[in-house]
């Protein structure tokens, strides 16, 4: 994953991982992870600043 640029925080667009990404990008208590227009994103859950995304494949 990329750090995202200016510690910007996270989208209200965002919504829940699609399922067949949930296995493969697990939270836990330090991050979190969403997705929003084809990206996953790497969440911080105490800041809500995000700290990475990954560009998914058409």
């Amino acid at each position: 994953m990329s750090a995202a640029s200016g510690g910007q925080r996270r989208s209200a667009r965002m919504v829940n991982l699609p399922v067949e990404h949930v296995i493969e990008y697990r939270d836990n208590d330090q991050i979190y992870h969403g997705f929003d227009n084809g990206r996953i994103y790497q969440v911080d859950r105490r800041t809500g600043l995000i700290l990475g995304l990954l560009d998914l494949p058409n």
